[in-house]
């Protein structure tokens, strides 16, 4: 007997930058996929881990006004100027930081 597994299906059309298509339609096919598979299989990795496989790696740069208070954070720190927490969880950490925040 045939398992026989019927799937509603949906056209999904989106405007792409042509060199955009081109590009990432080779690299799945360097995979041996076609790009309408490699969506398919990106949209089911986000539906089973709840999470955009997308990684933010490629946006390192820092601006000037994000390095020098980085640089004045640390300098506060090195001199003993900042406060502490302490709690027993990461969700306590959180909680307590987002009071700070909210008195700056």
């Amino acid at each position: 007997m045939q398992n026989e597994y019927k799937m509603s299906t949906v056209n999904y059309n989106i405007r792409l930058d042509k060199d955009l298509k081109e590009n990432s339609a080779q690299v799945f096919n360097d995979y041996g996929i076609s790009l309408s598979q490699g969506i398919k299989m990106i949209l089911t990795q986000i539906v089973k881990t709840k999470e955009i496989p997308v990684s933010l790696d490629y946006c390192n740069t820092v601006n000037e006004q994000t390095k020098q208070d980085l640089l004045q954070s640390m300098a506060e720190f090195e001199a003993g100027q900042c406060d502490t927490i302490q709690t027993e969880s990461v969700e306590d950490a959180l909680k307590q930081l987002t009071e700070i925040a909210k008195n700056l």
